[in-house]
């Protein structure tokens, strides 16, 4: 059986031999903590917008931008003009958008505020680094806000841009017939036009006025802001108990001498924690303890995933990776355009320069679902946050209560996961001091579920996270065997001799002609002339074979 320390407890304020003193009205200040720790870390944003942000702004900004100036490097001054007429009309849009995913992303990115012994501390967002005192907060302390604001959309960007293509080509079909109809101009236009996203900002109230400490458009983050707004007011107001019924019906245990409840344990009576009046534990009470007691060691495994998802990196060492991803995604474009813009200044464009530029698109959603994977305990911490905090104590030096039924809990460490011994719930110490009871909150039994639902989240982003390699080693794989194939060209033609015509015609020389050869023989020996006859030739020759002579008339 376990005893409990007999040690001098603070009286309990009903106790009749003791009445509590009217107190005068002074700033509230929040329980104690352990030394060096805070008494609530509560996750504000995960970082799950300013990544999809991030992801938008990679995609769109430098693609945009090569486009725009791509036709003055070209063409010199007439691409000037081009230049122009397709920033004005075509990239403008996707360049805004860009940078302003961007600015979007940097005020998105992971945030946690610290309910501390002297104020409230707020770690990464808009505010980060700053630190409130709670006597600088004023009403209404702190509140959550639904904002409506036009933006450009990425989808409806794509959209915009197709139309605006295919309106040119109208265009140039109308001028070519020459029969221009002023109807196509509705072609294009709506797809351009700034669509109404809502988003949540969380204010932090001080004297001097309000102060934005968070903003994100994801629902879930802004269930987050407004538990750390509610805390903050919480412990601004005083207010630091349950306002509303109890989730459960459940019997406390009280001290018949002074009336603090008592938490259940497996023996006949147990001390009370104020005036040491002995407390009878009822027999259904005493099984339940000892039942809960008995089947704490089957759930070491629940417990040490809690314990690891309380112990996420703070909203700082996030950021550290978002800006790591972040940079990854950026320099897929360049380092596609370095490799491809040598072949096409010497070689000219080429079919196979195309995928080599699309590609770097594979590349930076790769990186985009590794961070976002990143992101998946951290989502489940603020499931904790939200579903399974302890309720603070009524009063001062009171055990924290259940979140379903209110009564009294175990002692455990800040952060530490206890059952109560009413109604079984699974409760985390520390995590939050609402007010309040959320319905999500007082429904949950257990933290089985929960976890359940982080493992097929981590399951989820672990397949993502693989299609993500994949895309990487795509990128890769492809980029490579286009340099290997640039170099093999430039390799074969240097080595094959190339003839080149002469700049001016000229007349082909004469052909050499070999002089004669000289010889030093002997001069060729004189020849007797011949003999004269002396027989006159006859007056008739005589005719060969076959010929006859004419006669004469």
């Amino acid at each position: 059986m376990q005893q409990v320390p007999m040690q001098p407890q603070q009286p309990w304020p009903q106790q009749p031999q003791q009445p509590m003193q009217p107190m005068a009205q002074a700033a509230p200040t929040p329980p104690a903590a352990p030394r060096g720790k805070p008494l609530a870390r509560l996750p504000l944003q995960i970082g799950t917008s300013a990544s999809w942000n991030a992801t938008g702004a990679a995609i769109t900004l430098l693609p945009a931008i090569a486009i725009t100036v791509l036709p003055t490097l070209v063409g010199g001054a007439p691409g000037l003009l081009v230049s122009a007429f397709v920033g004005l009309t075509l990239t403008a849009p996707f360049i805004v958008y860009a940078i302003a995913s961007l600015m979007r992303a940097r005020q998105a990115r992971a945030s946690d505020v610290l309910l501390e012994a002297d104020g409230v501390s707020v770690v990464g967002g808009p505010m980060h680094g700053r630190r409130i005192a709670w006597n600088e907060l004023a009403s209404p302390y702190a509140t959550v806000q639904q904002v409506t604001e036009k933006r450009f959309q990425l989808g409806w960007l794509l959209v915009g841009a197709f139309l605006f293509l295919l309106f040119l080509g109208l265009v140039a079909l109308s001028i070519a017939a020459r029969n221009f109809n002023a109807n196509i101009f509705k072609v294009f236009g709506t797809p351009w036009k700034r669509k109404d996203i809502q988003f949540w900002q969380l204010w932090i109230v001080t004297a001097n006025g309000p102060l934005m400490a968070a903003t994100t458009e994801r629902e879930i983050e802004a269930q987050s802001m407004q538990a750390a707004a509610d805390s903050i007011v919480a412990v601004a107001s005083g207010r630091r108990y349950v306002e509303q019924a109890p989730a459960v019906a459940a019997q406390v245990i009280t001290c018949p001498s002074c009336g603090a409840p008592a938490v259940p344990e497996d023996a006949p009576a147990v001390p009370c924690k104020f005036c040491r009046q002995p407390v009878p534990m009822p027999a259904v009470a005493q099984q339940q303890a000892a039942s809960q007691k008995a089947a704490h060691s089957s759930r070491e495994t629940t417990r040490k995933a809690v314990a690891k998802l309380l112990q996420q990196p703070a909203a700082s060492s996030i950021n550290i990776r978002l800006a790591i991803f972040t940079a990854l995604m950026f320099v897929v474009w360049p380092i596609a355009w370095i490799i491809v813009a040598p072949h096409v200044i010497f070689n000219g464009f080429d079919a196979l320069d195309v995928p080599v530029l699309v590609l770097p698109v594979a590349g930076v959603l790769a990186w985009s679902f590794l961070l976002r994977a990143q992101l998946a305990d951290r989502g489940a911490l603020q499931l904790l946050t939200l579903g399974f905090g302890a309720l603070a104590p009524r009063k001062e030096g009171e055990p924290a209560r259940c979140r379903r039924c209110q009564g009294p809990l175990p002692d455990t460490d800040m952060g530490g996961v206890v059952e109560c011994r009413y109604c079984g719930a699974d409760n985390v110490v520390g995590l939050d001091l609402r007010p309040m009871v959320g319905p999500a909150r007082a429904e949950q039994a257990t933290l089985e579920t929960a976890l359940q639902k982080r493992s097929s989240e981590k399951t989820k982003w672990a397949i993502l996270s693989g299609v993500a390699v994949a895309g990487l080693l795509l990128w890769a794989a492809g980029t490579a065997a286009y340099l290997v194939y640039v170099v093999v060209e430039a390799v074969s033609d240097y080595s094959t001799p190339t003839a080149t015509a002469p700049a001016t015609p000229t007349r082909p020389p004469p052909a050499a002609t070999t002089p004669p050869a000289v010889t030093t023989s002997a001069p060729p020996a004189k020849t007797a002339p011949p003999a004269k006859t002396t027989a006159p030739p006859s007056k008739t020759a005589t005719p060969p074979k076959g010929t006859t002579t004419p006669s004469k008339k």
